[in-house]
Formats: C-alpha cells, structure tokens, sequence
C-alpha cells in the first residue's frame, strides 16, 4: 500500500505540479525532485520483490518490467535536465546617464535594436 501511495504521489507531482509552472528553472527544479522520487520507488520495489521471493501467490509482480519502465522515464528526465538551456537574450544598455554623456557619445551600431526586439520570445517588459 505504501508503495501504491507513493507511486500515485510521483503521478500526481509530475502531471499537476509542472503544467502550473511557467519558469523553466522552476520547471527543471520539479523534474529533478520527480527523477529523486523515482530512484526512492525503485528501491522500494527491489524492496518489496525480495519480500515477496517465497511467495507462492499464483500472481506475481513484474517487478523487472516495473523498473525497467521507470528507469526509462527517469532517464528521459536525466535527459531533459542535461540538455544545455537557451541563452538569454542580452538587452544592450544605453550608457547615456547623463547629459555630457549623450552629447558626446558615439552612434553605437545597434542603436536601432529596440528593447522589446533584444527579449526572448515570450518575454514582456
């Protein structure tokens, strides 16, 4: 029973829990704690087979095929985690602070980059 509770806490972590996060570092942050909880279920079950060895039940647990599909999604999230992020888009600052400053600087060559060209997708000032 402890078993099922946890496997359902996993489920119900990874579906409600990262379709509500926007951040992607919050994202990664619930993927990594949802990969830890599978390695935690894993051992249980190597637990719960070898209590289950001299059990002369006519049905039995697959437990191999059990952790072999979990081992499979956590290696997918291993995955996902380890994949290099975007990079941010960088903002050009201005540099004009002051009014001596503006008055004498040079034409910068991206001067025309607006700001809201220079944010990555799906960011708002």
């Amino acid at each position: 029973m402890r078993l099922f509770k946890t496997v359902i806490s996993v489920g119900m972590l990874a579906l409600f829990s990262t379709a509500s996060v926007a951040d992607a570092w919050q994202e990664r942050e619930i993927l990594s704690r949802v990969r830890e909880q599978l390695i935690r279920v894993n051992k249980l079950l190597v637990e719960a087979e070898s209590a289950g060895m001299n059990n002369q039940s006519r049905l039995r647990m697959e437990y191999r095929s059990i952790r072999d599909d979990l081992n499979t999604v956590e290696d997918g999230i291993l995955q996902y985690l380890s994949a290099p992020m975007d990079p941010a888009a960088i903002v050009p600052l201005d540099g004009g602070y002051t009014d001596y400053q503006r008055a004498h600087a040079l034409p910068r060559p991206d001067a025309n980059l607006s700001r809201e060209r220079a944010l990555p997708m799906g960011y708002k000032k």
